[in-house]
């Protein structure tokens, strides 16, 4: 019961809030500030990254969002090889954007004459998404509001009150929740998102898709040519880690896999 309504209210422990990435990336001050704000009924939150670009974020997102932002700043989940830290001018393919943390990060380090390329389906993340980059007056961020996937058209995706966690994997949602939504969502593929920008190649693929990532990986012709590098969340309850690593390797990539110990059921696979 405790579980549930948990979920359903959007209520962590303060032990869970307590985390050192959180406490880092986030800050304590600005942690119950935008805690207390929520409280008070505000629906938009709006916070301070730690590289000083700003975040405004759906309450109904809050507390959760709250990791998202130390994972990507504090923890770098994905980075697990220096290789996949962008780079000055490096073209970035960010899929399942969300609302834009990790494509601020990334819009920042690759500078001006870099580009990231953002891919997030669900129209309320869009707007956040497309607020956030306007609000921080990034030029170098070209926003796909389309769901990454095997064939161009609709599908449906599952989505629940934490939306960074939808996926077009009904099981993994429905795992996971005690309730969600099933919206029908625009679909895209990977080489027809390249054809649309006018890039042929990437420097970095980040493809965080909650469950669907071996699909994409099977169905994306000339992945080895049109992708120098790619780091893949990889929920290995929902996802066979060894068909994902044995598709690459096929692919021609060097593959390294990171697991934390702490949170076996998730990897982070690098390909190079």
């Amino acid at each position: 019961m405790t579980s549930t309504i948990q979920e359903r209210f959007g209520i962590l422990n303060l032990g869970g809030l307590l985390d050192i990435g959180i406490l880092k990336s986030v800050g304590i001050a600005q942690m119950v500030k935008v805690l207390m704000e929520k409280a008070m009924g505000l629906r938009v939150v709006c916070l301070k990254l730690s590289d000083g670009q700003s975040l405004c974020v759906d309450a109904s997102q809050i507390p959760d969002v709250f990791r998202n932002i130390a994972h990507i700043y504090y923890y770098k989940d994905y980075e697990p090889l220096d290789v996949t830290r962008p780079r000055s001018s490096w073209i970035v393919v960010d899929v399942g954007a969300y609302i834009g943390v990790y494509t601020l990060y990334a819009a920042r380090l690759v500078g001006e004459n870099g580009l990231v390329i953002a891919l997030e389906p669900i129209h309320e993340n869009v707007k956040y998404l497309i607020h956030n980059i306007r609000l921080n007056s990034l030029k170098n961020v070209f926003i796909v509001p389309q769901a990454l996937h095997i064939r161009c058209g609709y599908d449906y995706i599952y989505v629940p009150r934490y939306r960074a966690n939808a996926s077009l994997i009904r099981h993994y949602v429905h795992a996971m929740y005690y309730s969600y939504e099933r919206l029908p969502v625009r679909c895209t593929t990977l080489n027809e998102v390249l054809r649309r920008v006018g890039v042929d190649q990437v420097d970095l693929l980040k493809l965080d898709v909650e469950g669907f990532e071996l699909e994409i990986l099977r169905h994306t012709p000339r992945l080895e040519d049109i992708v120098r590098r790619i780091v893949i969340e990889v929920h290995t309850e929902v996802v066979d880690l060894n068909k994902i690593v044995e598709l690459l390797e096929n692919r021609g990539f060097r593959v390294i896999v990171r697991v934390d110990e702490a949170l076996p059921i998730q990897a982070f696979v690098v390909g190079f």
